[in-house]
């Protein structure tokens, strides 16, 4: 039991901690549908008075089911969070068929790092809640460590 106590997550597993004045939900570690929704719902936690932002790359590795599994997570995004940046080519269509337009999410795709690096730096000065799903550029997560 005491060992188990010790356990820490993984870095960059479901890690909350402030930048400027947003919050990032940190869960870059690795992706799988089922963390990514369990890290969605936790934007629910904040109340309307904080913009909601996930940004993505996709889930990579999902095989003949990854369209359909983005569009699902597409739509759970246009749930929970006024914001969808998509970090890469990869899954650009599902995820924005699965947003639509019922919830009026802005989505975004931003595969520069440099221009990603500015928006996340326009976020850090707003009430934001900024959830990162999957891997980052390092350019982003040394501009998170500052």
């Amino acid at each position: 039991k005491k060992a188990v106590l010790k356990v820490k997550n993984p870095k960059n597993a479901l890690h909350i901690y402030k930048y400027g004045k947003s919050t990032i939900i940190d869960d870059t570690y690795n992706s799988n549908p089922d963390g990514f929704r369990v890290a969605i719902n936790m934007l629910a936690q904040y109340s309307h008075e904080y913009k909601k932002i996930v940004i993505t790359r996709g889930i990579i590795e999902l095989g003949e089911l990854s369209n359909e599994i983005h569009e699902q997570i597409g739509g759970e995004i246009a749930f929970m969070a006024d914001e969808l940046v998509i970090t890469a080519p990869d899954f650009v269509e599902p995820l924005k068929k699965g947003v639509g337009t019922k919830y009026q999410t802005n989505v975004m795709v931003k595969t520069n790092s440099i221009e990603l690096l500015n928006y996340l730096k326009k976020c850090k000065e707003t009430n934001s809640v900024i959830l990162l799903e999957n891997r980052i550029p390092e350019i982003i997560r040394y501009e998170l460590k500052k």
